[in-house]
């Protein structure tokens, strides 16, 4: 659906900081993946506080009808910087993020992440598993919701002289809304390197 907006605290790079989210509605595919159809996403990533803009993006979202229904791609992303920089991440080619409502099946997930723009580009080769661990109560600081968990280990090809980056995932979506919180563990480290979690939606 369309809309809406949705705030979410994030941790990002050691750091605390607050992301809205806007629907654009539909949009024309920018990399001409072939999706059947796609949704722009605006973001807006404050500072420390919601008055210190640093990131504006509008994420791609890709959607392919199946039989068993409608599955969402990750395309990628654009972003301008506060210091005025641009850039774009897009996911070669798009992976599925989401099956179908109602699908029990896992899958894997082989891309390249491929970073272009005014500071440089590089392209890292990212592989991995999710795992559909079903209907669940989870509560955030927004409510509580039924929301599908999806598991998920994934690693990242960084620097090919180092070994793999292996990650750990959890994403909690529910249905209309969307994700409600995500978060991802350094697996050598047990760091967390990123999270988010949904604080209110209107």
């Amino acid at each position: 659906r369309t809309g809406w907006t949705k705030t979410y605290a994030s941790f990002t790079d050691g750091a605390m900081s607050t992301i809205t989210e806007s629907s654009d509605g539909l949009t024309s595919d920018p990399w001409g993946y072939g999706e059947d159809f796609v949704y722009a996403v605006q973001e807006i990533w404050y500072g420390d506080t919601t008055d210190e803009i640093e990131i504006t993006a509008t994420r791609y979202v890709g959607c392919l009808r199946t039989e068993a229904g409608v599955s969402l791609h990750n395309l990628g992303t654009s972003y301008v910087a506060a210091s005025g920089e641009l850039s774009e991440t897009r996911i070669e080619p798009p992976q599925t993020y989401l099956n179908p409502a109602g699908s029990t099946e896992d899958w894997t997930i082989s891309f390249t992440l491929i970073n272009e723009g005014d500071l440089g580009s590089s392209a890292t080769p990212v592989s991995g598993d999710y795992f559909n661990l079903g209907l669940e109560e989870i509560s955030v600081a927004s409510g509580s919701y039924e929301a599908w968990h999806i598991s998920s280990t994934y690693q990242m090809v960084l620097d090919v002289i180092f070994p793999p980056l292996i990650v750990s995932a959890d994403f909690w979506y529910a249905e209309d809304i969307g994700v409600i919180r995500e978060i991802h563990i350094d697996t050598a480290t047990g760091g967390t390197m990123l999270s988010r979690e949904l604080v209110s939606i209107d």
